[in-house]
């Protein structure tokens, strides 16, 4: 079976640079999370050192200053995009603009970084080909017998214990019982198109 990415599309704003920005944070955030850690079973010990302190300090500002660094690079290129943005508005305003409007802008699909052949073997997996089916009419030459009262009686009985919300031409089931009460003849011809039944008056 060919896995399947599941990953969320970027946002629109994403680019190379906050990627980078990001590794570094998150690799600034292990370091941090290691060093006060450390610092930390020392201390339970009562082993700690003057040089453990520092480096826990050192290392959680440099988290910091990396997560400043990340915050700066995408409030950036969101400033880069709305420039942008406002740009187009009056060369494509049924591009950009329109999409952010109905919320479909979004960042390149999930196959734009895939190689052709994974993206070939997830298609043939997801949409296999097959052959082509071939129509068959089918000749019927039994008339189906028309409905007798008694399968009429108990499908009128049924509507009328359901209770629903009438449909499309606002007929309920009350509506129906009462119709079926007074003329069955014609509720059968008229209503369920027996073709034996013919049309009949109450």
């Amino acid at each position: 079976m060919v896995p399947i990415p599941t990953e969320k599309p970027p946002a629109h704003w994403w680019n190379d640079e906050i990627a980078s920005e990001r590794r570094k944070c998150v690799a600034a955030k292990r370091t941090k999370t290691g060093c006060v850690s450390k610092l930390h079973r020392s201390r339970a010990r009562g082993q700690h050192s003057a040089s453990e302190e520092e480096t826990a300090i050192t290392a959680n500002s440099a988290y910091k200053e990396a997560r400043k660094g990340l915050k700066i690079a995408i409030a950036q290129s969101k400033k880069n995009c709305w420039n942008e943005l406002l740009e187009t508005m009056d060369n494509d305003p049924w591009g950009k603009p329109y999409k952010l409007v109905a919320r479909r802008l979004r960042g390149p699909p999930a196959t734009s970084n895939m190689e052709f052949e994974s993206v070939r073997r997830i298609t043939e997996v997801l949409f296999p080909l097959h052959p082509p089916m071939t129509m068959q009419a089918l000749e019927v030459n039994e008339t189906p017998p028309p409905f007798t009262i008694e399968e009429v009686n108990k499908a009128v009985d049924r509507i009328k214990r359901k209770n629903t919300a009438p449909g499309m031409d606002n007929i309920n089931g009350k509506i129906i019982s009462v119709v079926h009460q007074v003329c069955q003849s014609a509720w059968i011809s008229r209503m369920l198109l027996t073709p034996s039944a013919g049309t009949r008056s109450c």
